[in-house]
């Protein structure tokens, strides 16, 4: 009986192993999933174009971080940037407020970006809760027992309500919801129109029921290239099936008007 329990948790650990998969990273850490070497090589990739204004959107904006490393790093480039939050979380909202309602040229959206415009249940296990999402998540140790009404919007109606020429980078950290964001952008998802996209997969698409085969498809079909983001690099990624693992991780989707970083 002894070996037969050794014997299964020694399959239980491999299965774990498997299920992490290579090159996971920590969420919680810049450094460690390479968005802030990202970041900086992006601005720089920009310097040699005189008076450009930058436009980049922050959605799933939580507290601001990954704003704060954008801003930081304009301190040490000579870009000018318009910065568009969206973030559909009262008390996180409230947060950028105070960060950030001096600041000129940045426009903050208390709203969730979507496939469909108007309002929907956001769950969440507490206030400030870093995993709030549209898709209500119990696994995993999450139970997201609180429901907040909030108000969302497709892209392409905010893109045209406020006459935007131009995406450098939509960054999508939105627990699940990526691809019905993506799907919200209509005729402005073109190479053409974004430069690149940052977006998030992890145990959210779970709930959402969507696939890394879904974002390949949908990108890959619209002439963008997609790259897995490690901590100091990109890596052109393609299609596997066994890349389906639920883990936290980035990718960037680079228009194919864009050479890769």
């Amino acid at each position: 009986m002894l070996i037969k329990k050794q014997r299964l948790k020694l399959k239980e650990n491999i299965a774990r192993l498997l299920w992490k998969g290579l090159n996971h990273v920590t969420r919680t850490q810049a450094n460690n999933t390479g968005e802030n070497a990202f970041l900086k090589n992006f601005l720089k990739s920009y310097i040699s174009v005189p008076n450009k204004t930058l436009t980049l959107f922050d959605c799933g904006a939580k507290h601001g971080l990954y704003t704060d490393v954008i801003l930081t790093l304009l301190q040490t480039y000579n870009l000018n940037v318009d910065l568009h939050l969206f973030e559909p979380q009262k008390e996180c909202f409230e947060i950028l407020e105070e960060k950030y309602s001096h600041k000129k040229n940045l426009h903050l959206n208390n709203l969730a970006v979507c496939k469909k415009g108007g309002t929907a249940d956001l769950y969440r296990s507490n206030s400030h809760d870093p995993l709030a999402s549209l898709h209500k998540r119990n696994y995993c140790k999450i139970s997201q027992g609180i429901v907040e009404s909030i108000t969302t919007t497709r892209l392409d109606k905010y893109i045209l309500e406020n006459a935007i020429p131009h995406i450098h980078l939509l960054k999508l950290d939105i627990e699940g919801n990526e691809l019905n964001a993506l799907e919200g952008l209509g005729k402005y998802l073109n190479p053409s129109f974004i430069d690149y996209i940052q977006f998030e997969y992890s145990n959210g698409n779970l709930a959402s029921h969507t696939f890394l085969y879904d974002f390949f498809s949908l990108l890959e079909d619209q002439n963008f290239t997609i790259c897995k983001l490690y901590p100091s690099h990109l890596i052109k990624a393609r299609y596997k099936p066994w890349l389906e693992n639920f883990q936290f991780s980035n990718f960037i989707a680079i228009s194919k008007n864009i050479s890769a970083i």
